[in-house]
């Protein structure tokens, strides 16, 4: 009875990591279309300012703001995976 309740936990552990990195992928996937679009807009929108400082500034802010959400994103993701491998472990 006892091994059938570790097969349950490892399969139901098994399916929501599954579900966890579909979710991480598909969350890359919408965040690399945005920042395409967003780079897209500040190109044809922001550039017409005759400004060069105030362009440099707003893409090094973007490139920021990408650059800090993308590493959220991995560490997040690293998290969950690694406590599927502390799960695991655990259950072996």
């Amino acid at each position: 009875h006892r091994d059938a309740k570790n097969i349950n936990e490892i399969f139901i552990m098994r399916k929501l990591l599954m579900i966890c990195l579909t979710v991480f992928f598909l969350l890359v996937v919408f965040y690399a279309i945005f920042a395409v679009n967003a780079y897209i807009s500040i190109k044809y929108e922001v550039e017409t300012i005759d400004n060069d400082n105030i362009i440099g500034m707003i893409y090094q802010i973007f490139d920021v703001g990408v650059i800090v959400n993308f590493i959220g994103l991995v560490i997040n993701m690293l998290i969950i995976v690694g406590l599927y491998m502390k799960f695991r472990s655990k259950h072996e």
